[in-house]
């Protein structure tokens, strides 16, 4: 897959002006300009580590009247207040989570046009960075969630796989859906954390005794995701009785509405 040549900013559509740079030469490499301006640039932020972040979900976290932004402690780790309840739903090696970037305008609106709106192009946004993460974290296999059938058929497309392929990065997915086929998005708050198993485990043969880590675009309650790693564990438990899973999961962004 070939990254595009644009001039015009993928976000916001005013005119980027490509200039050939005596390095650009020099490096012997293909040449790639930028696909956004610099001011549409800046407004992506990546997840700041200098921050106080949940261990269970990347969620930012300060002392506030807020309890969802508080900071709690469990066995010497700071957690927000959803992942201290889902500690007592979940072992907590379920529970930790990392996260790309920030959830602010700019990101919402990339998801929109990539997601909703097909536009293939943004997947080139995100590139880099992913390519970053695989390289940090190429001992674990690679999986994404299945998607409902309903939203393959109202896309036409896979969105977190083809992010993957545009990054190169390899991976598979032994899961299939079994959910309710209502968009994630469409439901509420209350409605996502009381989410009943929606994945079944596909294919055992291609499980192996490696370490496995999820990828999905957005993380929000986490509902979700820890289903996935339910049933990847218990699957991975069946097969392989006698070794402890490794089960991490990442995202593009947190989102905490």
């Amino acid at each position: 897959m070939t990254k595009p040549r644009t001039f015009a900013c993928l976000s916001c559509g005013s005119r980027l002006h490509h200039e050939l740079q005596v390095q650009h030469i020099l490096s012997l490499k293909p040449i790639e300009f930028p696909l956004l301006c610099e001011t549409c640039q800046a407004q992506w932020q990546h997840l700041d580590d200098t921050h106080l972040l949940c261990w269970g979900c990347s969620r930012y976290l300060h002392e506030t009247d807020d309890i969802y932004e508080q900071p709690h402690r469990r066995d010497d780790l700071t957690y927000c207040f959803d992942c201290i309840r889902w500690l007592e739903r979940y072992d907590a090696r379920f529970i930790h989570h990392q996260s790309i970037y920030q959830y602010n305008e700019a990101f919402r609106e990339w998801l929109y046009q990539y997601k909703f709106q097909a536009d293939f192009r943004q997947g080139w946004l995100v590139s880099e960075a992913l390519a970053s993460s695989y390289q940090q974290q190429q001992a674990y296999q690679w999986l994404v969630l299945a998607s409902s059938p309903a939203s393959m058929q109202m896309r036409g497309f896979h969105a977190t796989s083809l992010l993957l392929d545009m990054a190169d990065i390899p991976h598979q997915s032994p899961f299939t859906y079994i959910g309710d086929n209502q968009k994630q998005s469409s439901k509420t708050r209350q409605a996502r954390l009381q989410l009943k198993q929606a994945f079944a485990i596909d294919d055992m043969a291609s499980l192996v005794d490696r370490p496995y880590l999820i990828f999905d675009d957005v993380y929000t309650t986490g509902a979700t995701m820890l289903l996935a790693k339910q049933i990847l564990f218990d699957a991975l438990k069946a097969r392989f009785p006698e070794s402890e899973p490794v089960i991490e999961s990442i995202s593009l962004g947190r989102d905490t509405d």
